[in-house]
């Protein structure tokens, strides 16, 4: 059975991964011409360094173990806290805080070499009569496969083939973010720290942790305007984006305002949220999508990568399971991925109404422990983590 995976990010190379690993051929195709080890850092937990650890990609001495989770008010009075050794022991496996790029660095050197086919920009697909899919590109090319996985992100090119009536819609919020080493000053402990500390305001919130490697992930939320009408085809704003940082954030807590002294335009990075309504149904025939084509979620609930990892851990087992019948188990693989991941973009639309919600706490005058929500949290977004694959429609 061949599979052509559609886009090169952290979703398609672990899908791709764990298809090899069990015997799979797989072709995956990039329409850029390298992996994208960019980006801004992110949360790995229990769940996503598990599946890694089964994918036999190796975690140890990547990025900074997470041992606590803070919630502040603007000015840096604590309101929530979280002790994450003690979720991550819970479930055998660390919370990581690692740099995006990093994550697929490590996952494409675990291929095989030229499994990843580079400058192939997926224009559409479509099911022929004999079985499986034509996948076709820019460039007028076309390759055949007997099962496609479209992980080509929020603006998918899958994704409009099979629902053309459901595209992703941007929210009117975005993240200023980036990664960059500390200057002497506030934030040099915090990129030692294995904190991750979140700031809430009326207007937003600004997010510092470490990644490892001496380095700090940083961003800044707040309101977007598309600068293009929202058809999809909207890029983030180009004009100067630190001014506008230091009037909405510069009179928060010392460490935004030595974030903001240390960076300059070009370690900034815009990144409008997009929301997609998870369909019940992902995809048709030989056809299925997965990560951010499926299921765009903003980055507040810090559940990306996790859950495009999850993704790829059950559709890479529903396929080496039920290859005898691929369609059925694409459609087991949604079925078992679905409620999860309503899950999550119910949490993620929560979290952008709960800034005066969490501000309210002040009122209690003392920290408040979140340990059995997180683990709440943690576990009900994670197939792997509750030891759940799949069960093949029809049976």
């Amino acid at each position: 059975m061949k599979t052509v995976v559609v886009g090169a990010g952290i979703g398609g190379l672990a899908a791709a991964l764990g298809l090899i690993r069990s015997g799979a051929q797989v072709e995956v195709y990039e329409r850029g011409d390298r992996l994208r080890t960019g980006g801004n850092g992110v949360i790995l937990w229990p769940g996503a360094t598990g599946i890694l650890s089964e994918l036999g990609v190796d975690t140890k001495e990547f990025g900074k173990p997470m041992h606590r989770g803070e919630l502040l008010t603007q000015d840096g009075t604590l309101l929530v806290w979280t002790d994450m050794r003690q979720v991550s022991e819970a479930y055998g496996h660390d919370t990581l805080l690692v740099p995006r790029g990093g994550v697929v660095e490590r996952l494409g050197a675990a291929l095989p070499e030229g499994t990843v086919r580079f400058g192939r920009h997926c224009t559409g697909v479509r099911p022929v009569a004999s079985g499986g899919a034509l996948v076709s590109f820019a460039d007028g090319s076309e390759v055949h496969a007997d099962v496609v996985i479209g992980a080509d992100g929020f603006r998918s090119a899958l994704r409009r083939t099979l629902h053309p009536g459901s595209v992703a819609r941007y929210t009117g919020v975005a993240t200023w973010h980036g990664i960059t080493p500390p200057p002497p000053g506030p934030l040099t402990a915090l990129a030692d720290s294995h904190t991750v500390r979140t700031y809430f305001g009326r207007l937003g919130i600004f997010v510092v942790h470490s990644v490892g490697d001496g380095l700090l992930h940083w961003a800044f939320e707040g309101p977007w305007r598309p600068p293009t009408a929202d058809d999809g085809t909207a890029e983030a704003p180009r004009t100067p984006q630190i001014p506008l940082l230091r009037r909405w954030f510069g009179d928060w807590d010392p460490a935004a305002a030595a974030v903001l002294d240390a960076v300059d335009e070009d370690d900034v990075h815009v990144f409008p949220h997009a929301l997609h309504d998870v369909l019940r149904q992902w995809g048709r025939g030989p056809l299925t999508l997965m990560g951010d084509a499926a299921h765009a979620i903003p980055p507040r609930a810090g559940m990306g990568a996790n859950q495009a990892l999850e993704d790829a851990w059950v559709l890479s087992h529903a396929l080496t399971d039920g290859r005898h019948d691929p369609e059925a188990a694409l459609r087991g693989y949604e079925a078992a991925r679905v409620r999860r991941v309503r899950r999550v973009a119910g949490s993620a639309r929560w979290m952008s109404r709960s800034n005066n919600m969490l501000l309210m706490l002040r009122l209690i005058r003392r920290a408040v422990p979140m340990n059995k929500l997180t683990h709440a949290n943690v576990r009900g977004s994670s197939n792997y983590l509750n030891g759940h694959r799949f069960t093949p429609a029809g049976s």
